[in-house]
């Protein structure tokens, strides 16, 4: 299974490089087997450091009685679905105004503003419960880290987008046209 989680995130990796989100180096392969080898040791340097923050955060915090697998799992399962869940809520929000704009014979009521509504209502029930105030910690500062993050991304986005301003059309296209 670990074998498996790698080579997934390793590919989307490998992709961002192809595509320039991140550094074009990351997007090659090894010769003979076209193995995306630099995604790979990026992925894994990444994901070894999240591991190596979150046992610092639980030493200096005084938690190492609970610093087992289960809740690594635990805390880092919570902290990646407060994210999947903006990405779920903006994904909503914004396949209304896709459809208006560029399949507007397609565009239907009940298919893209009153489902997507839904779905937003739908998802900020359990994002109110991961982010409520008063958790115990680490899930305390969960909410912080997330807006942490977001704000990087957006941050990151700008800088690629004045970079390159036809980066949004490539967003993707690769793996596409492929």
């Amino acid at each position: 299974m670990l074998i498996a989680a790698i080579n997934s995130q390793a590919r989307l990796v490998f992709n961002a490089g192809r595509e320039w989100l991140l550094a074009r180096w990351i997007g090659r392969v090894q010769a003979p087997r076209q193995v995306p080898r630099n995604a790979i040791f990026v992925f894994v340097g990444v994901a070894g450091a999240i591991i190596v923050v979150w046992a610092l955060g639980h030493l200096i915090g005084g938690h190492s009685g609970s610093m087992n697998p289960l809740s690594f799992f635990d805390d880092s399962g919570t902290m990646g679905t407060i994210l999947v869940l903006v990405v779920y809520f903006l994904a909503n929000l914004a396949l209304p105004f896709y459809y208006r704009k560029f399949r507007p014979s397609e565009f239907g009521i009940v298919k893209h503003v009153v489902l997507p509504v839904l779905g937003m209502v739908a998802v900020v029930i359990p994002m109110y419960y991961l982010v409520k105030p008063g958790q115990p910690a680490p899930l305390d500062w969960f909410p912080y880290a997330a807006l942490g993050i977001i704000v990087v991304s957006v941050i990151y986005a700008v800088f690629l987008t004045r970079r390159d301003p036809g980066v949004t059309d490539r967003v993707g296209s690769i793996v596409a046209d492929e």
